[in-house]
């Protein structure tokens, strides 16, 4: 019998097809049975047992070699398994993925059968670190900012811009393109569930310290109608020139209209409600001027400590994992950055063209998780 049903007892096989031949999908049907370990089969599975007793209509769902749970893996092939994580962690990003490439073995099994073993081996898919806290005194604004989306109409919330910077920082030698190779890996890493392997360089996270990151490039975006534009602050000599009030100024002059018309088309809304953080520079009186002259109107109810409703933190998110993918081994220059960079923006633009519309348009669906949660920090 394939190993993608076996771990299903006699009863649920039945139980399995039964539900088939009444017209149930294999979806519904994967959340109502149970595997003889408690977990739910998945899907693909429930859908090979059903085209396996369609195929076999004198098929009684009877398991080869005898009941109970069959052996995964030879204590052999789980040797192999925890070597491989302990020799790439720290160098690759070690996933379940990522052993089931190295290790032909595991392709016969799937990903949460090989994350049981991992489990069972002592280790844990843990988070290096997470900032979700969200002070009390703020919360009250967040749950008023979610009612105020709530009522808005459909229309008027497709019409929402976002603005927000980031910054992207270049290895200026060795040692910063090291830490910026760790970074790459990722926010998890399998590591013992004891903590023994507390200290071990191979799953310590890069430093937090801006400072030893590298020469900075700061990013400003402006994201609507699920596309994302840039812009680059331009370099002074060593330094990075930064956003203050006459600069926002003078970048908004120069690209709010031709942002508009990159995003929205032939169809430029009259007015722009957009959400923004609380800089300092971007609530000067000078410079909600100049975006009102723009038809950009700024969502004063916006709350603080809010970067989980500024959809453009999500897209920021997405082009830097796409950033990292695309990392040259080696270290590149600023020049070099730029090109890539672009490259990375038009084809994100291209290709996830329904998921960057998405997060221009959920709001309620990001208003309904801060109400659910008391105004504490939503998955956005």
């Amino acid at each position: 019998m394939p190993r993608t049903f076996a771990r299903l007892s006699a009863f649920m096989r039945g139980k399995v097809v039964g539900m088939a031949e009444a017209g149930m999908r294999g979806a519904v049907i994967a959340n109502k049975v149970f595997k003889k370990d408690g977990k739910h089969p998945t899907v693909a599975a429930v859908r090979k047992l059903i085209a396996r007793a369609a195929a076999d209509t004198k098929w009684q769902g009877v398991q080869p070699g005898g009941p109970g749970r069959p052996r995964t893996f030879t204590a052999s092939q789980r040797t192999r398994l925890v070597r491989l994580v302990f020799k790439y962690r720290g160098q690759k990003c070690v996933t379940t993925k990522f052993c089931r490439q190295h290790l032909p073995f595991l392709r016969e099994a799937s990903r949460f059968v090989v994350a049981d073993e991992l489990k069972a081996a002592g280790l844990a898919w843990l988070r290096r670190r997470r900032k979700v806290w969200i002070p009390e005194e703020k919360r009250e604004a967040r749950m008023a900012y979610g009612k105020s989306m709530m009522k808005r109409r459909a229309r008027t919330l497709k019409s929402f811009a976002y603005t927000d910077g980031t910054t992207v920082y270049l290895a200026r030698d060795d040692v910063e393109e090291g830490d910026q190779r760790r970074r790459r890996l990722g926010a998890h890493v399998w590591k013992m569930s004891s903590g023994s392997d507390g200290l071990f360089s191979d799953n310590v996270g890069p430093s937090l310290y801006a400072a030893n990151q590298g020469r900075p490039v700061k990013i400003w975006g402006f994201f609507a109608n699920g596309r994302l534009m840039y812009y680059i602050l331009p370099a002074d000599g060593k330094s990075t020139v930064h956003m203050n009030g006459p600069n926002f100024r003078a970048m908004m002059t120069r690209y709010a209209n031709k942002w508009k018309k990159a995003c929205f088309g032939s169809c430029v809304p009259l007015h722009i409600p957009l959400v923004q953080d609380h800089e300092r520079c971007l609530w000067q009186e000078k410079s909600l001027k100049t975006l009102r002259q723009h038809g950009l109107s700024v969502e004063k109810s916006f709350p603080k400590s809010s970067p989980d409703l500024n959809a453009i933190e999500g897209v920021w998110a997405m082009l830097r994992k796409r950033l990292d993918e695309s990392a040259p081994l080696r270290r590149e220059t600023r020049d070099q950055f730029v090109i890539r960079l672009r490259r990375q923006v038009c084809n994100m633009n291209k290709t996830d063209k329904q998921i960057l519309k998405r997060l221009c348009t959920n709001q309620k669906e990001r208003a309904k998780d801060v109400a659910r949660l008391m105004g504490a920090r939503t998955r956005w």
